[in-house]
């Protein structure tokens, strides 16, 4: 087993996907919006 598991192993689509589902997308989008808008009030 990796030591970087099971980040490593969430990072595989189809786990992200069956662990996530349909709302994965809208969570990474969620999160990289809030880190832009983050990035642009610093």
């Amino acid at each position: 087993m990796p030591l970087g598991f099971p980040h490593d192993f969430v990072r595989e689509p189809a786990i992200t996907r069956a662990i996530y589902g349909d709302r994965w997308p809208a969570i990474k989008d969620r999160r990289s919006t809030h880190r832009r808008t983050a990035h642009d009030v610093l």
